[in-house]
């Protein structure tokens, strides 16, 4: 499978981080998202369900499969989900951008970096009255840990 995963918080399991690289299919992308709706993954179960779950989608570095629609994976999410796309590729954000627009869908936001997108999260939890968090540091050391590199 060509996406890694990994919780920032595996006590509460309130932001996953999701890394496509290069060669991901629609298919290994539903197997990811599979996955992380059965729970799925090396850690144990949330010791509390969090109020609101972040999930930072990694395009970075990636095309698009050729093979399917980007609008027929669309799937609707609990109402507590956010997603934040990071796409660095303009065609592809501006693709992703209006299908979100065209679904009049606020439960998905696309940014240009994990910068971007910390912003985007922190300014979501603030909202909320909800800590704010330093995902940059931890993306990049999730990154490293996974012999990658931070930035693709």
């Amino acid at each position: 499978m060509h996406i890694i995963k990994g919780w920032m918080d595996p006590d509460t399991r309130s932001i996953v981080y999701v890394r496509y690289l290069p060669g991901w299919t629609w298919e290994d992308h539903h197997q990811s998202v599979k996955a992380l709706a059965d729970s799925d993954t090396p850690v144990s179960p949330p010791v509390q369900s969090p109020p609101f779950t972040y999930t930072i989608v990694d395009w970075r570095g990636t095309r698009l499969p050729l093979k399917g629609s980007i609008s027929a994976q669309y799937r609707k999410l609990p109402d507590n989900v956010l997603v934040v796309i990071v796409l660095t590729d303009s065609f592809a954000h501006s693709m992703v951008h209006i299908g979100i627009k065209m679904r009049n869908d606020n439960q998905f936001v696309t940014c240009r970096s994990i910068e971007e997108a910390e912003k985007i999260i922190n300014r979501h939890r603030a909202e909320r009255s909800l800590p704010t968090l330093e995902l940059v540091n931890w993306v990049n050391t999730f990154a490293t840990s996974m012999a990658l590199s931070p930035d693709p």
